[in-house]
Protein backbone atom coordinates (compact mmCIF):
# COMPACT_ATOMS: atom_id res chain seq x y z
CA UNK A 1 0.00 0.00 0.00
CA UNK A 2 2.80 2.43 0.82
CA UNK A 3 3.98 2.38 -3.29
CA UNK A 4 0.65 3.31 -4.05
CA UNK A 5 0.04 5.82 -1.35
CA UNK A 6 2.96 7.55 -2.04
CA UNK A 7 2.48 7.72 -6.11
CA UNK A 8 -1.36 9.37 -5.21
CA UNK A 9 0.28 12.21 -2.66
CA UNK A 10 3.08 12.86 -5.46
CA UNK A 11 0.22 12.58 -7.90
CA UNK A 12 -1.72 15.18 -5.89
CA UNK A 13 1.56 17.51 -4.85
CA UNK A 14 2.23 17.64 -8.80
CA UNK A 15 -1.85 18.98 -9.37
CA UNK A 16 -1.10 21.13 -6.18
CA UNK A 17 1.66 23.60 -8.39
CA UNK A 18 -1.12 24.39 -10.90
CA UNK A 19 -4.07 24.50 -8.48
CA UNK A 20 -3.69 25.68 -5.17
CA UNK A 21 -7.24 24.89 -4.47
CA UNK A 22 -6.37 21.49 -3.96
CA UNK A 23 -5.76 22.41 -0.11
CA UNK A 24 -8.92 24.03 0.20
CA UNK A 25 -11.88 22.43 3.16
CA UNK A 26 -14.25 21.72 0.31
CA UNK A 27 -11.68 20.14 -2.04
CA UNK A 28 -10.25 18.15 1.13
CA UNK A 29 -13.80 16.90 2.33
CA UNK A 30 -14.52 15.42 -1.79
CA UNK A 31 -11.50 13.96 -1.61
CA UNK A 32 -12.12 12.38 1.95
CA UNK A 33 -15.88 11.10 0.61
CA UNK A 34 -14.43 8.99 -1.95
CA UNK A 35 -11.81 7.53 -0.22
CA UNK A 36 -14.12 6.41 2.45
CA UNK A 37 -16.86 5.11 -0.41
CA UNK A 38 -14.38 3.37 -2.43
CA UNK A 39 -11.47 2.31 -0.14
CA UNK A 40 -12.37 2.35 3.53
CA UNK A 41 -16.31 1.99 4.06
CA UNK A 42 -17.07 0.76 0.07
CA UNK A 43 -20.16 0.81 -1.00
CA UNK A 44 -21.84 -0.74 -3.64
CA UNK A 45 -21.81 -0.05 -6.90
CA UNK A 46 -20.03 3.47 -6.34
CA UNK A 47 -18.98 5.39 -8.70
CA UNK A 48 -15.77 8.43 -8.90
CA UNK A 49 -17.55 11.81 -9.25
CA UNK A 50 -16.46 14.07 -11.68
CA UNK A 51 -16.66 17.04 -9.21
CA UNK A 52 -14.26 17.77 -6.34
CA UNK A 53 -14.49 21.53 -5.95
CA UNK A 54 -11.69 22.33 -8.24
CA UNK A 55 -12.02 25.72 -9.70
CA UNK A 56 -12.07 24.33 -13.22
CA UNK A 57 -13.53 21.18 -14.89
CA UNK A 58 -10.04 20.65 -16.09
CA UNK A 59 -8.52 20.58 -12.31
CA UNK A 60 -11.50 18.08 -11.19
CA UNK A 61 -10.59 15.85 -13.85
CA UNK A 62 -6.76 15.49 -13.32
CA UNK A 63 -7.79 14.45 -9.09
CA UNK A 64 -10.32 11.72 -10.86
CA UNK A 65 -7.30 10.25 -13.10
CA UNK A 66 -5.14 10.41 -10.07
CA UNK A 67 -7.79 8.11 -7.95
CA UNK A 68 -8.93 6.07 -10.19
CA UNK A 69 -4.95 5.28 -10.91
CA UNK A 70 -4.86 4.70 -7.13
CA UNK A 71 -7.91 2.54 -6.67
CA UNK A 72 -6.86 0.66 -9.29
CA UNK A 73 -3.14 -0.08 -8.28
CA UNK A 74 -2.60 -3.50 -7.24
CA UNK A 75 -1.62 -3.17 -3.78
CA UNK A 76 -4.57 -1.13 -3.55
CA UNK A 77 -6.77 -3.91 -4.09
CA UNK A 78 -4.38 -5.84 -1.73
CA UNK A 79 -5.60 -3.95 0.87
CA UNK A 80 -9.22 -3.69 0.22
CA UNK A 81 -9.15 -7.37 1.18
CA UNK A 82 -8.31 -6.22 4.95
CA UNK A 83 -11.16 -7.28 7.18
CA UNK A 84 -12.05 -4.05 9.01
CA UNK A 85 -12.66 -0.25 7.54
CA UNK A 86 -10.61 0.48 10.54
CA UNK A 87 -7.41 -1.58 9.46
CA UNK A 88 -8.50 0.11 5.69
CA UNK A 89 -8.13 3.49 7.39
CA UNK A 90 -5.38 2.55 8.94
CA UNK A 91 -3.31 1.82 5.94
CA UNK A 92 -4.46 5.06 3.71
CA UNK A 93 -3.57 7.35 6.96
CA UNK A 94 0.05 6.37 7.23
CA UNK A 95 1.82 9.12 9.16
CA UNK A 96 4.71 8.04 8.29
CA UNK A 97 4.51 8.19 4.85
CA UNK A 98 4.91 11.25 3.01
CA UNK A 99 5.15 12.67 -0.56
CA UNK A 100 8.57 13.82 -2.09
CA UNK A 101 7.26 17.55 -1.49
CA UNK A 102 6.20 16.33 2.05
CA UNK A 103 2.79 15.94 2.26
CA UNK A 104 0.91 13.62 4.19
CA UNK A 105 -2.18 11.32 3.35
CA UNK A 106 -4.42 14.29 5.56
CA UNK A 107 -3.20 16.81 3.76
CA UNK A 108 -5.28 15.88 1.07
CA UNK A 109 -8.20 13.91 2.59
CA UNK A 110 -8.21 15.29 6.05
CA UNK A 111 -7.78 12.88 9.75
CA UNK A 112 -10.50 10.51 10.40
CA UNK A 113 -10.95 8.08 13.19
CA UNK A 114 -13.39 4.95 13.29
CA UNK A 115 -14.20 3.31 16.88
Amino acid sequence: MKNALLALLNDLDKIAVKHGEIHDTAVREELHEVIFAAFVKPEADYELPTYYAMFSDEADAQIRAVLVTFLNHPEVAAAAQLQTAKERLAVFQDDDLQSNEGSYAGDFFGWASIP
